[in-house]
């Protein structure tokens, strides 16, 4: 074979190998859809009217859902491989996806199936990460979102008992609060790592205001007479909450600075306790117009898919 002819076929071997599209690794594809499919949810809560923005996020959530269960089926051959960073990407995007559905009241079987592989995928990324130093980027952000995902669930939970339970009763309530509770991170959790304390603060203060949503829907449940009990089993859940939040407990608005700060030296004792409810409560804005209606609305569509 004449040597023209040889570097004639190696030209067109690497002609061709220079078109091959360079394939972009699953990790990164997933970290970008996860990005736009939170940047849309996002849009549509803020184009909505702040009172009713909260049913306008859930609605998002709920038309991109398809979307965000793929993100959570990562492949064996990812999960059980070495722990790169497309490894660590596709936890990430998985964990942060399954963080999203989980705050969808009434999800399907595989929104539900993938809000259970995110849980996995956290404690998955826990384990990597804890064993990697120092821990990369991503280990950041998935920490804080992943030590909250259980405990996301239970406050969707809290707006789901409040749609359907026409029933609903003060030892219902009182078990709800008490798995909100075992669910939540310990405030060792929270401050063990100075780089995601205040992402995990951030996620509790989400939680507080979770909580806010469904209080007034569940009092409307379990009568005018038990009201008052279900804000005093409230009440420890809150300052739970605000213990974890990093809020500080005077805020300046409303109420003696002064006495508050001698309550964050004492105890949690009746007024102490009272200045964190109210702190956090305060903290929160009131975005729950028409949230009652998207809830029924969202729970039809799961009983007629079922």
């Amino acid at each position: 074979m004449k040597l023209s002819t040889l570097l004639a076929g190696s030209l067109l071997i690497i002609a061709a190998c220079e078109n091959i599209p360079e394939i972009t690794p699953m990790g990164v594809q997933n970290e970008s859809t996860l990005s736009a499919l939170s940047a849309s949810i996002e849009s549509e809560r803020a184009e909505a009217d702040p009172l009713s923005s909260y049913s306008a996020y859930l609605n998002a959530i709920d038309t991109v859902a398809p979307g965000l269960v793929t993100l959570t089926d990562i492949p064996d051959a990812v999960l059980t491989g070495e722990n790169d960073e497309n490894k660590l990407r596709s936890l990430k995007a998985s964990i942060g996806a399954a963080s999203l559905l989980a705050d969808l009241p009434f999800p399907d079987s595989a929104e539900a199936a993938a809000i259970s592989e995110g849980i996995a995928h956290a404690e998955l990324m826990e384990d990597i990460c804890s064993e990697m130093s120092p821990a990369p980027a991503e280990c950041e952000a998935s920490r804080a979102e992943g030590k909250f995902l259980a405990n996301r669930t239970m406050s969707t939970d809290f707006l789901e008992i409040a749609t359907v339970d026409d029933d609903l009763t003060l030892e219902e309530t009182e078990t709800s609060f008490a798995m909100f509770e075992e669910t939540m991170p310990s405030l060792n959790d929270i401050l063990i790592d100075p780089r995601t304390e205040p992402l995990m603060q951030a996620e509790a203060l989400k939680q507080a205001c979770a909580l806010n949503r469904a209080i007034p829907l569940m009092a409307r449940k379990v009568g005018d007479d038990n009201v008052a009990q279900l804000n005093a089993q409230a009440r420890g859940v809150y300052a739970e909450l605000f213990d974890v939040s990093g809020l500080n407990i005077c805020d300046g608005e409303g109420f003696s600075c002064r006495a508050a700060e001698r309550c964050a030296r004492s105890s949690t004792a009746g007024d102490c306790l009272g200045f964190k409810v109210q702190r956090v409560i305060n903290y929160c804005s009131p975005d729950n117009e028409g949230l009652e209606a998207t809830l029924e609305t969202l729970s039809a569509a799961s009983d007629s898919s079922s």
